[in-house]
């Protein structure tokens, strides 16, 4: 009897051990258990993370005033970007080949996404807290803590439009169709801008840089509202000759 109990007793220890060894092997192999393909190292926090559109690429943003780019299969570090402040946000163009980032260095800043190479660089008066890519890539939309939304060209970082909020900007964003774009302040407000018209401004800015162009303090509040008058006149007027230009244009694509 005793040496039955004696041997019920060795079992079970017997597999108490081995169940605390293969609990240990699964702790300190976690990666192997877990699914964990890679990890990444920043020297500070990481803020965001995103996969390129065609999912081949990682790319994370850091309080350590940089932007890492990985290759998402093997964890293997292609590049970095590099700005003067916290990087806030950043964002892939549609077709992959271009990345937008922008800093607490109230930069915003293109980068070709093979290789790393800068395309241009653009200011705004306060830190920048969000920056897209329109869908059809031609375009970047930033918001900033300057109150303002501002829409450059990306082939050459142009500014052709700002948008105002009365607070901080803490996001933008274009419409899967890129008819529009919405913006979010630290005024409690939320504001969806049409970009046919946005547009309609940028080429009447052009044309009209007295009537478009701010005169800053040295414009009365009548004066600038009898200006934003004459832009809202001109734009209606023009919408109609700017949509079918913008017809004929897709009439011309389609055909070839």
């Amino acid at each position: 009897m005793k040496k039955f109990n004696f041997t019920i007793k060795f079992t079970i220890n017997f597999f108490v051990a081995l169940f605390c060894v293969f609990a240990f092997a699964i702790n300190t192999n976690a990666q192997t258990f877990s699914g964990l393909l890679w990890t990444g190292i920043h020297n500070e926090d990481v803020v965001l993370v995103l996969f390129s559109p065609d999912g081949s690429r990682v790319v994370s943003g850091s309080k350590n005033n940089t932007f890492n780019v990985w290759g998402a299969t093997d964890g293997v570090l292609l590049w970095t970007g590099i700005h003067d402040g916290d990087v806030s946000s950043v964002a892939f163009s549609p077709d992959g080949g271009k990345i937008v980032s922008g800093s607490n260095d109230n930069k915003v800043r293109v980068w070709y996404a093979n290789g790393g190479n800068l395309l241009w660089t653009g200011i705004h008066d306060g830190d920048v807290s969000s920056v897209a890519f329109s869908p059809d890539g031609g375009k970047v939309v930033s918001g900033g803590k300057d109150n303002k939304v501002k829409v450059w060209n990306v082939i050459d970082g142009s500014l052709l439009w700002t948008g105002t909020h009365s607070g901080d900007i803490n996001s933008v964003s274009y419409s899967p169709d890129g008819s529009k774009m919405v913006s979010g302040g630290e005024d409690n407000k939320v504001r969806v801008w049409n970009v046919v018209a946005v547009e309609i401004a940028i080429e009447l800015s052009k044309q009209h840089p007295d009537i478009f162009a701010s005169k800053g303090e040295y414009e009365t509040k009548s004066e600038y509202d009898e200006r934003l008058n004459q832009q809202k006149k001109m734009i209606r007027d023009y919408e109609k000759t700017y949509l079918d230009i913008q017809k004929a244009k897709k009439l011309r694509q389609n055909k070839k």
